[in-house]
């Protein structure tokens, strides 16, 4: 009986029985290069998506200072505002307030002084709002912005606006203005650059 045991073990041993999975990797290093090889495109795509999304919200940054916005098709854009260094985001401060927040760039195309973005916003308040934006200047003494936001209305229509902005710096902000404060209509700080 015993004989038999030792045999049969003798003759397993001797059988050539595939090896676990994990073993039948490490037998086999070019099957795993080959397989690195065969992914290693997918990954390198994969890395430049992550890098373009980063950069996506790069937007230029403006000059700090008091900046007058003229709109020939909507006056409640008209006036100025005080910018500092902590709000040189004008997608934040002319476009979607909470737009760092509230919005995700789905499209983006920039070379930092002019660029298109097509963005969807989203708030408990207003629901889906789907933004195209482009922009243009140098962001030191003018730059100009025009956007359409698509949004279904409260009667359940679909709904659309837009509006073309100008902005023009006019120096330091005056002491009366503090960063961030808006002031609404026709700018009395406004230097010539707006709209006649």
């Amino acid at each position: 009986m015993v004989e038999s045991i030792n045999s049969f073990v003798k003759q397993r041993r001797r059988e050539r029985r595939p090896p676990h999975p994990v073993l039948r990797s490490i037998q086999k290093p070019t099957d795993q290069i080959e397989m690195l090889l065969k992914i290693l495109p997918y990954c390198v795509l994969a890395l430049f998506s992550l890098s373009a999304a980063a950069n996506a919200t790069d937007l230029p940054k403006r000059q700090s200072g008091l900046w007058t916005f003229d709109s020939p098709d909507n006056s409640f854009v008209n006036g100025s505002l005080c910018v500092d260094d902590t709000n040189t985001n004008f997608m934040s401060t002319d476009v979607w307030s909470d737009f760092e927040h509230e919005c995700e760039i789905t499209r983006s195309v920039t070379d930092r002084s002019n660029g298109e973005l097509t963005l969807t916003c989203r708030t408990a308040t207003t629901g889906e709002t789907k933004l195209a934006v482009t922009y243009d200047g140098d962001f030191q003494s003018r730059y100009r912005y025009a956007f359409v936001a698509s949004f279904t209305g409260v009667d359940g229509k679909d709904e659309r606006i837009s509006s073309i902005v100008e902005a023009t710096f006019q120096g330091q902000c005056p002491a009366d203005m503090k960063p961030g404060m808006r002031t609404l209509g026709r700018s009395p700080y406004d230097h010539g650059g707006g709209r006649d």
